[in-house]
C-alpha cells in the first residue's frame, strides 16, 4: 500500500479539536472531521503525510505555549500531550 493514500483516522474530543483549530489556524487540507456526538470527533486523513505534519505542529506548539514558566504543563500543554499520545497510536 502506497503509505500517501492510506486513510487514518484519529478521534478526539472538543478541547483537542479547539487546539487543533488553534494550531493550524484555519488551514482545512489537514483532515476532514465528522462529529460523532456533543462532545466527540473523527477526524480522517486522506495521507499520512498530513497527519505527521499536524503532529508536528502539535509538538511545537506544546514546546512554545504548553508549558507555565515552573515548566509544568498547561491545560493547552495537557490537551497537546494527548493529542500526541493518540497520532503516536496512529503513525507508528
Amino acid at each position: 500500500m502506497n503509505e500517501t493514500t492510506k486513510h487514518l483516522t484519529l478521534r478526539i474530543n472538543n478541547s483537542e479539536f479547539e487546539v487543533i483549530t488553534e494550531i493550524i489556524d484555519l488551514k482545512t487540507d489537514y483532515f476532514d472531521f465528522e462529529r460523532i456526538n456533543d462532545k466527540s470527533l473523527i477526524l480522517t486523513f486522506n495521507s499520512i503525510d498530513k497527519a505527521m505534519e499536524l503532529d508536528e505542529l502539535i509538538k511545537d506548539k506544546l514546546v512554545y505555549k504548553g508549558f507555565d514558566i515552573e515548566f509544568n504543563p498547561t491545560y493547552f500543554g495537557r490537551i497537546c500531550e494527548d493529542l500526541i499520545d493518540k497520532f503516536y497510536e496512529i503513525l507508528k
